[in-house]
């Protein structure tokens, strides 16, 4: 069997980071046309004296209609790192303050990026001159 070669650590390494660059949001309550396309995690909903932040750890489905939102999938108690419950939950839109969903943060990207592309001009560099410091060769 053959190793992965670099480029397959590479593109693990890529993916891993990339990951870094999504993170929750909370967002108003977007129009209609939009709602299907966001990735939501949960709700933040209007209470007396508050808000109550309800999210999923896990989401297999979310469906908007006009008057609600049903969400389908793993929900934890608060305080709670064991294994959630299988959970499907509606949330009247006039409830729902915020929403809360996943999306990728230009900042973070901009950094990830950003290293990334020094990373290999260093590597290239060492590369093209053959050497770490003068009179050290490398490999």
């Amino acid at each position: 069997m053959r190793k992965p070669g670099p480029f397959a650590a590479a593109a693990v390494a890529f993916a891993f980071f990339l990951q870094g660059c999504v993170g929750l949001h909370q967002v108003e309550i977007p129009e209609p046309d939009l709602r299907d396309a966001l990735q939501v995690r949960g709700v933040v909903l209007r209470e007396e004296g508050g808000s109550k932040l309800v999210e999923f750890s896990e989401v297999h489905a979310s469906r908007w209609t006009n008057d609600e939102l049903v969400i389908s999938g793993v929900l934890h108690a608060p305080g709670e790192a064991e294994d959630g419950q299988e959970s499907t939950q509606s949330f009247p839109i006039g409830e729902i303050e915020r929403v809360v969903v996943r999306q990728v943060d230009g900042n973070r990207t901009s950094v990830v990026i950003g290293g990334l592309i020094m990373g290999v001009v260093v590597v290239a560099t060492f590369l093209i001159t053959g050497k770490s410091q003068d009179g050290v060769p490398i490999g």
